[in-house]
């Protein structure tokens, strides 16, 4: 298990299948447009996977304890998550040029991000390690109007087998 170190935060970070069991999550959803270049082209077909989420900054704060005003109940601990998750789209096109058509395929590798938080135990502090896992949930791409839409289903949870309350 790789540790990493982040404003005085250290915490593990990693993919999963499935999430069982998670008490402190935060599920999201982030979007991007991506203009495309060329207008004298045929989308044949468009694939869009991701293989990573990377935090770039991350943060535990001090907040309210109380419940909020949609029944969610505050700790007195958030983690704050910024980041992006790689993404890579694949094109199949048609050009036309000079009276000719022919198919061309091109791997865009892109960078979708997000910002999140994720309520934490009241007693956690900046020396415990937190460990994260993440689940992409959904991904869905369409193009419009010589515009690429990238939309992001993710959950990341905390995941401390030690009981901090």
């Amino acid at each position: 298990m790789i540790m990493y170190e982040n404003n005085k935060v250290i915490y593990n970070f990693e993919r999963c299948e499935k999430l069982e069991n998670a008490l402190y999550l935060s599920q999201f959803n982030t979007y991007k447009n991506f203009k495309l270049t060329s207008k004298k082209t045929v989308i044949n077909s468009l694939d869009t996977s991701t293989y990573n989420m990377n935090i770039h900054s991350i943060s535990l704060v001090d907040t309210m304890e109380c419940i909020s005003s949609e029944d969610e109940q505050m700790t007195g601990k958030k983690l704050i998550l910024v980041g992006d998750i790689d993404t890579d789209v694949t094109l199949d096109y048609v050009v036309n040029k000079r009276n000719r058509s022919f198919s061309k395929k091109n791997i865009l590798k892109l960078k979708i991000p997000f910002s999140t938080f994720i309520q934490m135990p009241r007693k956690i502090e900046n020396k415990d390690k937190i460990n994260l896992k993440y689940l992409i949930q959904d991904i869905t791409s369409s193009i419009l109007d010589d515009n690429l839409f990238i939309s992001i289903t993710a959950i990341i949870s905390y995941e401390n087998s030690s009981k901090i309350e």
